[in-house]
């Protein structure tokens, strides 16, 4: 796999070569690339394994979908089924705002735009919520009024990434002038909010 760590969303190149001592071979090459939530995407191919050092894969790999650690696995067996080889590897997918050492990161599940464009406007770095999204980067999920079925499915996909040790908070906030008493008993309202009392590492 080339490179070892990809960066902001870079393609990589996936090569698998093999050295055969004995008559050619021909086979089935298995490939499987997965991260921790399953495999990511399989490939098999038919192979003729010639004797000597043969080429056996080259293939570009998508990388906009994915993000965080992951494992190359391939597996070579004969016509017959008997495995002649195995081998992985593994890489890691590194997305752009990971680059960005001193922004904070936060991923937002909301119907509309009114919590990303203010968290934006806060100099906050906003994502869409991803089941493959690392569980370092914290999430925050606007509750609507009546959840239709696909927040249903995404709020399951949240609380699997918390019970993997990811942070979630879940807001129940609806209408405009929203008001509500902070510790000391002191009203506040949206308007007052300040970004840098949110702990984005809690």
């Amino acid at each position: 796999m080339l490179s070892r760590n990809i960066y902001a969303e870079k393609d990589a190149r996936l090569t698998i070569d093999g050295v055969n001592e004995f008559t050619g071979i021909s086979g089935l090459l298995s490939v499987r690339i997965s991260s921790e939530l399953g495999a990511v995407c399989e490939k098999r191919v038919n192979v003729n394994f010639e004797h000597g050092v043969a080429h056996l894969l080259s293939d570009d790999i998508r990388t906009n979908e994915m993000q965080g650690s992951h494992t190359v696995s391939a597996v070579l067996r004969d016509d017959k089924g008997h495995l002649l080889a195995s081998n992985e590897a593994a890489f890691d997918v590194f997305i752009k705002l990971e680059l960005k050492l001193k922004l904070p990161v936060l991923a937002v599940v909301e119907s509309g735009r009114k919590i990303t464009s203010f968290l934006q406007q806060n100099v906050v770095s906003v994502i869409g919520f991803r089941a493959s999204n690392l569980v370092t980067i914290p999430v925050l999920v606007h509750v609507p009024p009546q959840p239709e079925s696909a927040f249903i499915h995404t709020v399951a996909e949240v609380k699997d990434c918390a019970n993997r040790g990811g942070k979630v908070i879940f807001l129940n906030l609806h209408g405009i002038d929203i008001t509500w008493h902070d510790g000391a008993g002191v009203a506040r309202k949206m308007a007052d909010f300040d970004i840098s009392k949110l702990s984005l590492s809690a």
